[in-house]
């Protein structure tokens, strides 16, 4: 199997692109793949690397920008490129852009993807291949719990401008959705849009119809095209009310005086009773590592999961 990377960036003088290919989800200390990309114009530039799978595989990838042999620049990766490969593809021909933080960035966060909007994704799910295939990937952020995001044009495979025939995308990472085409069902360029489809009804993207052209598709191969981000001029952005405090500024009638866990259980029934719906502290977490004056800065944890045991509620424990 033949990977080939593809992405339009440009350097400067003593720059050079690499692509990092690893096993999706790998931890820090796994192995991974250094590809080095060639350009002729310091701005497209290309690269491969052959392979070889006996089983179905989800492979995650991204983009360094090297001087020296020094990493100077590294993608976005919060939001991982995920890449299901299938031993039966012979190749796979990626058509990137680069990955910066997004202008949206805070909707990427937990709170909104697991919280406020969340929806059924399907992490990791295969493409649905054809003898020659084409998958699109979008970034659409902007999308609520209720709606999901659809494909529609000029052509029978995209429903003919008719949203009921349109075509469903699939979010395999958090904002990221995907769908599959069969290449030998596309005219030579197609126009086409991105709409939403939610119980209130359909939104078409803003501005012009965008146009597809068909790319060169070798048969047993999957061709990746990715950076599209729609635009619909009704979006509006989240917004909730809530409330910023210390956990040590807290108090309730019958509490210690300094703030602790159990403080926050009448703090969350008074917000949902006042209609809030974010509730923000300062981190909580355990920072006892030196045992001197140090440990006071709240910003220096020692785990993501222990709770600082200066708050803890003595009621409970008594």
């Amino acid at each position: 199997m033949k990977l080939s990377f593809n992405i339009n960036y440009k350097t400067v003088w003593g720059e050079t692109i690499h692509a990092v290919l690893y096993r999706a989800h790998a931890g820090a200390n796994e192995n991974k793949i250094n590809i080095p990309l060639s350009t002729k114009d310091g701005q497209d530039w290309s690269g491969q690397i052959l392979l070889e799978f006996k089983q179905p595989i989800a492979m995650s990838y991204h983009y360094e920008v090297r001087r020296d042999k020094q990493v100077v620049r590294r993608e976005w990766q919060l939001v991982p490129r995920i890449l299901p490969v299938d031993p039966k593809t012979e190749q796979y021909v990626l058509q990137d852009t680069w990955r910066d933080l997004p202008r949206e960035s805070w909707l990427y966060s937990s709170a909104i993807t697991d919280v406020f909007v969340k929806r059924t994704r399907k992490f990791n799910k295969p493409f649905t291949l054809f003898n020659r295939t084409l998958v699109l990937r979008v970034e659409a952020a902007q999308l609520k719990a209720n709606e999901s995001l659809w494909l529609c044009g000029a052509s029978k495979e995209l429903g003919n401008w008719n949203p009921t025939q349109a075509r469903a995308l699939t979010e395999t990472e958090a904002n990221i959705w995907t769908v599959s085409l069969d290449v030998a069902q596309l005219p030579a360029k197609l126009q086409y849009k991105f709409l939403i489809q939610s119980p209130e009804g359909v939104r078409w993207e803003d501005g012009p119809n965008r146009t597809l052209t068909r790319p060169e598709v070798a048969d047993k191969s999957v061709y990746v095209q990715e950076g599209l981000r729609p635009h619909f001029k009704d979006d509006k952005p989240f917004r909730a009310a809530g409330t910023v405090i210390p956990m040590f500024s807290l108090r309730r009638e019958n509490g210690w005086g300094v703030g602790d866990f159990g403080d926050l259980k009448p703090l969350t029934d008074w917000a949902v009773k006042t209609h809030q719906k974010v509730l923000q502290f300062l981190p909580v977490n355990d920072t006892i590592l030196t045992h001197t004056w140090q440990d006071s800065y709240p910003y220096n944890a020692v785990s993501v999961y222990a709770l600082h045991p200066l708050y803890i509620n003595l009621d409970e424990r008594l």
